[in-house]
């Protein structure tokens, strides 16, 4: 419309010249790698690997190191190191006798895995004997 009152004036206007259109973005590093993929994937697909040698025997060893009917005198020690049943801190002292007696059992030559069962099992009873000691102590059971 502009134009035509320029126009109607004697005073033509040049002609505004168009944009030029926008180049295309270049691809990524990965976006490049993954093109020559199957499907565009991220990754390639590992290779299936062969196993060179004998399998092992991943069994776990018998939990065996501290049975409670033995150990009573252990439980009750570790018992009365404990907090209160209804003490905030309870979660950590069982975290930090429960390490301790690991360190312990693996000292003694019992693998890992055993002595951390062993003292996660004799911990969580000496907990639970702790707590119910606190509730028969407040009346609740």
């Amino acid at each position: 419309m502009s134009g035509d009152l320029f126009n109607a004036a004697g005073l033509p206007l040049p002609p505004i010249p168009s944009k030029p259109p926008r180049k295309a973005k270049k691809p990524s590093p990965a976006a490049l790698a993954a093109s020559g993929r199957l499907g565009g994937a991220r990754r390639s697909r590992p290779t299936v690997r062969d196993r060179v040698g004998p399998t092992r025997d991943l069994v776990l060893g018998a939990v065996l190191a501290f049975p409670l009917h033995v150990n009573g005198r252990l439980v009750a020690e570790v018992t009365e190191r404990l907090p209160h049943g209804y003490a905030p801190d309870l979660n950590k002292a069982c975290a930090r006798e429960t390490a301790e007696l690991h360190r312990k059992l693996v000292g003694q030559g019992i693998p890992k895995q055993s002595a951390w069962l062993c003292a996660r099992t004799l911990l969580h009873h000496a907990v639970i004997k702790r707590i119910d000691d606190a509730h028969k102590e407040a009346g609740i059971l």
